[in-house]
């Protein structure tokens, strides 16, 4: 990722053209499996300081989740919720 780039390589003065990744990637990379919910995604991420968790399903990467796509996810459901609230308590999708 580019933080790994700016965090392995610059400050150690590595070449990025020719340092191989094997070299600076994150080893032992913590996962979630696709049936745990968005709340244990962001426990793992905010526990462990990452902004990306790969979700992995039979040993086989089948997305990867970022911090801005569960913020995304958290904010239209807030939204979703005033909205609902706000015609139930002004009467405006009452019935419907």
């Amino acid at each position: 990722s580019e933080r790994d780039l700016t965090f392995r390589v610059i400050p150690k003065n590595l070449d990025p053209k020719k340092t191989k990744v094997s070299r600076i990637m994150t080893k032992n990379v913590e996962t979630i499996q696709p049936t745990k919910t968005t709340f244990d995604a962001i426990q793992i991420m905010k526990s462990k300081g990452f902004r990306h968790l790969p979700v992995v399903e039979k040993k086989k990467i089948v997305g990867i989740l970022s911090m801005r796509d569960l913020y995304d996810f958290a904010n239209d459901q807030l939204q979703e919720s005033l909205k609902q609230h706000k015609e139930f308590m002004f009467g405006t999708g009452y019935g419907s």
